[in-house]
C-alpha cells in the first residue's frame, strides 16, 4: 500500500496544510481520472467498478471513495453514501495532526480531494438527517478554505433554517443574496418570522432571478426548450428543492409565493421584465449600436429591480390580503 501525507507550511505568517502524493500514485490517479471521465460520460456501473477495483488495489485512496460516495447521494441512497464519505474522512484525517489550526485551501490541488470528501460527508450528514454533525463539517470547510470554492456559503444558511438557528440563517443569508436560491431561502425566514413585507420583496426578487425554483416549489409543470443554459438552471434549481424540500413542506410561504407570482402589480412587471429579457436575446454583434441597445434594455430591467423594496412588498402583502377577503 502506498503512503500520501500531510505536511504543514508557514505561508506569509499563517500556517497551511497541504496533501502529497508521491510520484508512486502516478499510475493510480490516471486510472482515477479515466474512471472519472467514465463516469461524467454516463457509464455509471463501470465507472463504479473502476473505483472500486482502485480502492482494492489501495485500501487508502480515499479520492475513489469520494465518486462513490457522491454517486449514492445521487441514488438518494444517503446510508450508503455516508458509509463511503465516514471512511474516506477518516482516513484522510488521520493524517492531520489535532493540533492544526490553519488553512487547507482548494487552490492547492492536491487538497481538493479532501475537501471534496467534507463537502460530501456534509451532504451525507444532512440528508441523513444528522444536521449538528452537517453543520460542524460545513463550518470546517469554511475555516480551512475561506475562499469556498465549494460554494458551501450557499448552503450552510438553510443548515441554521433548519436547525432554528435564525440569527446566524440570516447573518449567512444577506452576506449572499447573489443567489436567487439564497433569495428564496431568505424570504422563507422572514415569512416564518411574520415579517411579511420583507418576505414578499425577498420572493418577487428571487423569482425574477429564477423563475425556476418557484415552479418546483409550487408544483407547477416546467414544459420549456431543453437547451443546454436551460438544463442546467432546471437542474440548480432542483437541487434546491431536494436540498430545502423540509423546510418548505407544508409551509404557508408557499401559498404566498404563489399569491404574489399571480397578483397583479407583479405580473406586470414579471411580463415586462420577460419581455425585456427576449428582446435582449434579439441583440446580436459587438458594434456600437447592438451595445447600446442591450445597455437601454439592461437599464430598464434595472429600473424595474429597483422598484421591487419594503414599500413594493407591502404593496402586494396587502393586495394578497385583499384577495384572500
Amino acid at each position: 500500500m502506498k503512503e500520501f501525507n500531510f505536511i504543514i507550511e508557514k505561508i506569509n505568517g499563517d500556517k497551511e496544510g497541504k496533501f502529497v502524493w508521491g510520484n508512486n500514485y502516478s499510475k493510480l490517479f490516471d486510472q482515477y481520472y479515466d474512471a472519472s471521465e467514465i463516469y461524467e460520460s454516463g457509464d455509471y456501473e463501470k465507472a463504479i467498478n473502476k473505483f472500486r477495483y482502485l480502492i482494492k488495489k489501495d485500501s487508502s485512496f480515499f479520492p475513489a471513495m469520494n465518486d462513490i460516495g457522491w454517486s449514492f447521494i445521487e441514488k438518494n441512497k444517503y446510508s450508503k453514501a455516508l458509509g463511503f464519505y465516514e471512511m474516506a474522512y477518516k482516513i484522510a484525517n488521520e493524517k492531520i495532526p489535532r493540533s492544526f489550526n490553519g488553512k487547507i485551501i482548494w487552490g492547492y490541488v492536491d487538497n481538493r480531494h479532501y475537501l471534496r470528501t467534507l463537502h460530501g460527508l456534509g451532504m451525507a450528514l444532512y440528508y441523513s438527517h444528522k444536521y449538528e454533525k452537517a453543520i460542524k463539517i460545513f463550518e470546517q470547510i469554511l475555516e480551512y478554505n475561506p475562499n469556498d470554492n465549494q460554494g458551501i456559503r450557499y448552503l450552510i444558511g438553510d443548515l441554521y433554517l433548519t436547525l432554528g438557528e435564525n440569527i446566524k440563517a440570516e447573518e449567512s443569508f444577506v452576506e449572499n443574496l447573489d443567489s436567487p436560491s439564497i433569495r428564496y431561502s431568505y424570504g422563507l425566514l422572514l415569512h416564518n418570522s411574520k415579517r411579511f413585507s420583507e418576505a414578499i420583496m425577498q420572493f418577487a426578487l428571487a423569482i425574477i432571478e429564477d423563475e425556476y425554483i418557484y415552479k418546483f416549489l409550487v408544483n407547477e409543470k416546467i414544459d420549456e426548450p431543453k437547451d443546454f443554459f436551460t438544463v442546467t438552471k432546471i437542474k440548480d434549481a432542483y437541487d434546491y428543492y431536494s436540498f430545502t424540500f423540509l423546510l418548505w413542506f407544508n409551509n404557508k410561504s408557499i401559498e404566498t409565493l404563489y399569491k404574489l407570482y399571480h397578483s397583479d402589480t407583479f405580473s406586470v412587471y414579471l411580463e415586462e421584465i420577460t419581455r425585456l429579457r427576449k428582446k435582449l436575446t434579439e441583440v446580436y454583434g459587438v458594434a456600437n449600436e447592438s451595445i447600446e441597445k442591450r445597455s437601454v434594455f439592461l437599464d430598464r430591467i434595472s429600473e424595474i429591480i429597483n422598484i421591487i423594496d419594503y414599500d413594493f412588498g407591502a404593496k402586494i402583502f396587502n393586495e394578497i390580503n385583499q384577495t384572500r377577503s
